[in-house]
């Protein structure tokens, strides 16, 4: 079976559009969100729409969370909850009922999805390092746990006791390793590469891929100056942090 996952899309539509083309080409079995479809960018319903229409399993993120309350916006920093404020006052009743039913975390295809961690979901921690992973490893009994909320692909494997980060692309997954795999950001990376972010993985080859694609960054930055959004949403997608 092929998968591909997705997260932290953003209300990046030029985004969105530049991988779904892409995807189209793949023809995956079935395509993982992971969360965050709002927030920052300046489209939030058509990627809603979208991933309604397209996505056979999304997960709720930090984004959804404080457009829809549950979250406290002082949490967030100055830039994120004016996002969030002003994603509030433009979603449709349809999709903020939508972002309602979605799920923290899940199991599928055998794998443990999750937008932020596996343990604690709803404290919305980061894993960026061989030793935030490390510590991750005992919240999901699968032997692979897909998650997103930091923007920056990464891979961790652990075995015997050891937990590493893997730079290899495409990865061969090894038989008896347990593995955390971040595939980035559609539509806000922070790696310092622009271009949008999704993996396939490949359930029958044991692979797991990363993907990058460029997108019209210079539409998505008029939408949101135009929006009256922070300058900074604008600027930060050209260089990709």
């Amino acid at each position: 079976m092929r998968l591909v996952v997705i997260s932290d899309i953003h209300a990046n539509l030029e985004a969105f559009r530049a991988i779904l083309t892409r995807i189209d080409e793949i023809k995956p079995d079935r395509i993982l969100c992971l969360g965050d479809i709002v927030g920052y960018g300046p489209n939030p319903n058509e990627c809603v729409e979208i991933v309604k229409k397209r996505v056979d399993v999304s997960l709720s993120g930090n984004h959804e969370y404080g457009v829809l309350g549950r979250t406290d916006l002082r949490t967030f920093s100055e830039n994120a909850r004016i996002a969030c404020e002003w994603t509030r006052e433009v979603l449709s009743e349809e999709n903020f009922a939508y972002m309602r039913e979605l799920p923290v975390s899940c199991v599928d295809e055998g794998m443990f999805l999750v937008h932020s961690t596996p343990l604690n979901p709803e404290r919305w921690n980061y894993v960026f390092t061989a030793r935030d992973a490390s510590l991750q490893f005992s919240g999901f009994g699968e032997s692979i746990c897909l998650l997103g909320h930091s923007h920056v692909p990464a891979c961790f494997e652990e075995g015997g006791g050891i937990c590493t980060l893997s730079e290899s692309n495409p990865l061969y997954l090894k038989e008896g390793r347990k593995y955390i795999i971040n595939i980035g950001s559609v539509g806000q990376p922070r790696d310092y590469d622009p271009r949008a972010s999704f993996g396939v993985i490949d359930t029958e080859e044991k692979k797991v891929q990363l993907i990058r694609i460029s997108y019209e960054i210079e539409v998505v930055q008029r939408k949101i100056i135009n929006r009256g959004l922070p300058l900074f949403l604008a600027e930060r997608l050209k260089i990709g942090a």
